[in-house]
């Protein structure tokens, strides 16, 4: 089903690719613990699909290309990944 034009894997893939680019460009580099939440309830607690669950994990634990050092090594740090 298309909303928007867009099918719903479309719609969770554009999400977490705006996180991810919030992430990756931001001084601050992480989210807060209650944002992390936020996003656990809407994609895995709230999920529609398997989909949302497995792409909200793999963001969890994916890797930030642009880091260049160990701090940056992850979208988010390890105290958020823990």
């Amino acid at each position: 089903m298309k909303v928007g034009g867009w099918t719903h894997k479309e719609q969770i893939d554009q999400f977490l690719n705006l996180i991810e680019f919030f992430i990756v460009n931001s001084k601050k580099s992480n989210l807060e613990f209650h944002q992390i939440s936020a996003i656990f309830d809407a994609f895995v607690r709230n999920a529609v699909t398997d989909y949302e669950i497995s792409k909200f994990f793999i963001f969890l634990t994916k890797e930030n290309e642009n880091g260049a050092t160990r701090e940056r090594r992850y979208l988010l740090d390890e105290k958020r990944r823990n």
